[in-house]
């Protein structure tokens, strides 16, 4: 989607790529989890799971079946600045901050769980897959386009030992090294999440630049490490403008 339009208006831009899934007919696991238990027509009435030291437990009542209110209620919630509207998205918010931690192995074997408290065998919405391989490709040998890391399984680096972000980073730019044939030398926190340990990786990485989720202008003095973005969401380019003009005046 993106694409045609950068290159209609000459617009260069950076791409951070999570590599794990690219050519792969899966969904990222928040995505999984999103169509399970907001979406499911049909879910048990009860559940009770137990998530490292964490039980969740949660009676669903005349939610167990998914109506069209609730449907579209999930579908405009925006879970990052809104509360649940629903048990069922209480429910998967619960699960998310759980999951969200975890390393990518956990996390796929805790989905697998819940299928199986579901009975529903799911199948990976074809507009929620990665990219191919081809498209990536394409994306990694334009002159006006870069590939930026982005971890492997898009891990939340601040909850992890050194070795483990080390790993996923390394793999993941090895490998979108091979797709673009050049350095890959810009890096984008997965979540926003990472701790010092996570910025002086990325410093003997040699990394030109990383960038952070936290909403902050860029200025002669920010690490290099550590650049802000001002998240952009669903607007008109009138409200769009009115945001940029407020960040300016940030500065």
């Amino acid at each position: 989607v993106a694409k045609p339009l950068l290159e209609k208006y000459q617009l260069p831009a950076t791409f951070f790529i999570s590599s794990g899934n690219i050519g792969q007919q899966k969904e990222f696991w928040w995505d999984e989890l999103e169509q399970l238990i907001l979406f499911s027509e049909t879910l048990p009435q009860t559940i009770s799971l137990q998530i490292g030291d964490t039980w969740i437990t949660q009676d669903l009542g005349e939610e167990r079946k998914l109506t069209e209110y609730a449907r579209q209620q999930h579908r405009s919630w925006q879970a990052y600045v809104q509360e649940p509207p629903t048990l069922r998205s209480a429910l998967f918010l619960k699960i998310w901050q759980q999951l969200k931690p975890l390393s990518h192995q956990a996390q796929q074997e805790y989905l697998d769980k819940l299928k199986n408290w579901s009975e529903i065998s799911s199948t990976a919405r074809i507009h929620y897959h990665s990219m191919t391989l081809e498209q990536l490709e394409e994306l990694g040998q334009s002159s006006l386009f870069h590939l930026g890391a982005h971890t492997e399984s898009h891990l939340d680096l601040g909850s992890h030992e050194v070795s483990a972000q080390i790993q996923e980073i390394q793999k993941n730019r090895a490998f979108l090294e091979r797709i673009a044939d050049n350095t890959v030398s810009l890096l984008a926190y997965p979540f926003g999440s990472y701790t010092t340990d996570t910025v002086r990786i990325a410093n003997e990485a040699n990394f030109k630049a990383a960038v952070t989720t936290n909403g902050r202008p860029v200025k002669s003095t920010t690490d290099r490490l550590q650049i802000g973005r001002f998240l952009v969401e669903d607007w008109d380019g009138k409200t769009l403008n009115n945001y940029m003009e407020g960040w300016i005046k940030y500065q």
